[in-house]
C-alpha cells in the first residue's frame, strides 16, 4: 500500500515510484474517484497498475493501511508485500494462479526427466 504520507508501498504520491519524495510537481488523481490526490490524503499505490488510490474509495480499512504503513518491509521496493486495487486484485490472483500452476507443472517435468536418466 502507498500513502500521501509514507514510503515504497506506504509512499507520498510520486512520480517515480521507486523515489521516497514526492514529486509535488505532478499532479496525481486517484483511480477511483478522480480526485488529486494530494500530499497530506491517506492513499495508496497499486502495485500492479500503479494508480494512486484513496483509501476510502477502495475500502480499504485504516489498520490495513496502517499495518503496511508501518510494515519494515512494505518500505523496500523488492517488499514481498503487494497492495492490489479492486480493478487488478482479480488479475492478479489469476497471475499468481497461472504462475503456481506453471511451477508444478516444471517440478513434474523435473522429477519425470530424473526418473527416464
Amino acid at each position: 500500500m502507498s500513502s500521501a504520507n509514507a514510503s515504497s508501498k506506504t509512499k507520498e504520491p510520486r512520480q517515480d515510484s521507486r523515489s521516497k519524495k514526492p514529486n509535488i510537481a505532478t499532479s496525481l488523481t486517484c483511480g477511483s474517484c478522480d480526485q488529486t490526490v494530494k500530499k497530506k490524503d491517506v492513499a495508496l499505490l497499486c502495485d500492479l497498475c500503479n494508480n494512486w488510490y484513496h483509501i476510502n474509495c477502495q475500502d480499504v480499512p485504516e489498520a490495513v493501511y496502517e499495518f503496511l504503513r508501518n510494515d519494515e518491509y512494505a518500505n523496500k521496493s523488492s517488499s514481498s508485500l503487494k497492495w492490489f486495487c479492486n480493478s487488478c486484485n482479480g488479475s492478479a490472483v489469476k497471475m499468481f494462479q497461472m504462475i503456481t500452476n506453471m511451477h508444478t507443472d516444471l517440478e513434474e517435468v523435473k522429477q519425470s526427466n530424473k526418473k527416464t536418466a
